[in-house]
């Protein structure tokens, strides 16, 4: 597949694997002026490709934030460490709000709730958020 910005051609993108992967970035960039862009993608081998959506993020390079593990698991009473990324960008600080949700916990027995405010530095791109409070 061929990426496409304000009609410059920008990347060629392998998009063919044996098996389905999800979840995979396409295409990055971190010198995007700010503004409205054009992006097309063009499909040059003629073969089925499947999107599950298309994103893209213009908020001056600070980028957006995401788990570095998909799950995690807790046992009763014991404490636990999440690391939180930031992907797409890092300049300048930026805060990121955490809050847990029980799952299968009981809400008062099991489990308490927990909220915090992360702030990453600027170029800062990995923080630990650990609940050994509960």
């Amino acid at each position: 597949m061929s990426v496409y910005v304000d009609g410059q051609k920008v990347a060629d993108v392998q998009t063919n694997n044996a098996a389905r992967k999800r979840s995979q970035m396409v295409y990055e960039t971190d010198d995007l002026a700010p503004g409205e862009h054009t992006i097309k993608l063009v499909n040059k081998t003629g073969k089925a490709i499947a999107t599950e959506g298309i994103y893209t993020l213009n908020n001056a390079g600070k980028g957006m934030f995401e788990l570095k593990e998909t799950t995690y698991e807790v046992q009763k009473g014991q404490p636990v460490t999440v690391t939180i990324k930031r992907v797409g960008g890092s300049k300048g600080a930026a805060t990121v709000h955490v809050v847990t949700e029980p799952g299968t916990g009981v809400h008062g027995k099991v489990y308490k709730d927990t909220t915090a405010d992360l702030t990453f530095q600027d170029g800062e791109t990995e923080k630990d958020f650990d609940n050994s409070d509960n």
